[in-house]
């Protein structure tokens, strides 16, 4: 171990995310939103339990209202009832089995819940129901490079793209997979089509990033992480990567700057903190640095990152 705080290896690989139509990526296999009631009554915004009251009130007034069960599933699924959610996206399957729509959102929460033989075969399901439902390729995709089969992952991602060439969240995820393989040109080139399609598309300039990092070109990684902050002022990952390009860069106090907006947006955010502890520590401010270790095993008493951080500062201290 050197004699000074390791930074992490973060750059996060942001993990693929589980996208239908576009917008932003949402954490693995979350549901696709799909219609609210009335457009959130005219985007005024209803509560969500208000929600699945007026769902569950058509569905008395409907038992064969299969939109409404899906729509309600997806709400019970925000809530994590998934026994609920479960409950309804199969009685929407047993009233329109033809119907690829209810397969998808129940194979996105057999994922979520990690099962996923059964997330796999709902998938295969709405696929063989409709083959030009290209959400489902998406987030079979995003499974197969979960799983480790990337192979199957890039086909899926593929399909989804001569289904519909021009959805971001697809070219995204597919350069977010050959990053992660390694093939770093064919990811700027899929981040750069998932860019064209929409500008501010966060999580590809995140990526980009991320790529550019990889290959030591700091001042391109720089620009992109700084154009996700532009768009998005409250991105995480964006000041956690730019951060890191200045520490890299050997700018010490607009990495610290960077480090602390990050946990400020999420004061438990334990690789901003262990950066922020890293930088601290090149500083000599090693008490700040022990702050953020100890912040860091509060969260986590077994990072063992953190413990073994925490015995550096302690030498620097002059504790035993």
């Amino acid at each position: 171990m050197s004699k000074v705080i390791v930074f992490t290896a973060f750059l996060t690989a942001f993990l693929f995310g589980c996208v239908s139509g576009g917008g932003q990526p949402r954490s693995e296999n979350n549901i696709k939103p799909g219609q609210t009631v009335g457009e959130k009554e005219a985007l005024g915004e209803i509560d969500i339990y208000t929600e699945i009251a007026i769902y569950s009130d058509r569905i008395l007034q409907n038992g064969n209202d299969i939109k409404s069960y899906n729509q309600r599933g997806i709400r019970y699924v925000e809530l994590m009832r998934y026994a609920e959610a479960y409950n309804d996206f199969t009685r929407a399957i047993e009233i329109a089995p033809n119907d690829p729509v209810a397969y998808h959102y129940r194979g996105n929460l057999n994922c979520t819940m990690e099962n996923y033989d059964e997330g796999m075969a709902d998938y295969n399901k709405a696929i063989e129901v409709d083959k030009n439902y290209y959400d489902v390729y998406n987030d079979r995709g995003t499974i197969f490079a979960k799983l480790g089969q990337y192979d199957e992952a890039i086909a899926d991602y593929m399909k989804g793209i001569e289904l519909n060439p021009s959805s971001p969240a697809l070219h995204y995820n597919l350069g977010s997979l050959y990053k992660i393989l390694g093939k770093y040109q064919e990811a700027l080139t899929c981040l750069d089509k998932a860019i064209s399609y929409d500008r501010e598309y966060v999580p590809a300039y995140i990526q980009r990033g991320n790529v550019y990092f990889d290959l030591k070109r700091y001042g391109d990684a720089f620009v992109n992480f700084h154009r996700a902050i532009g768009i998005d002022p409250a991105s995480i990952n964006a000041y956690v990567g730019r951060g890191i390009v200045n520490v890299v860069t050997g700018k010490y106090e607009a990495a610290l700057a960077d480090f602390s907006r990050a946990v400020q947006l999420d004061p438990n955010h334990i690789l901003a903190l262990q950066d922020r502890a890293g930088v601290y520590s090149k500083l000599g401010r090693y008490q700040e640095a022990l702050s953020d270790l100890n912040a860091i095993l509060a969260i986590d008493p077994n990072f063992v990152p953190a413990l073994e951080d925490r015995e550096l500062v302690y030498q620097k201290l002059g504790r035993n």
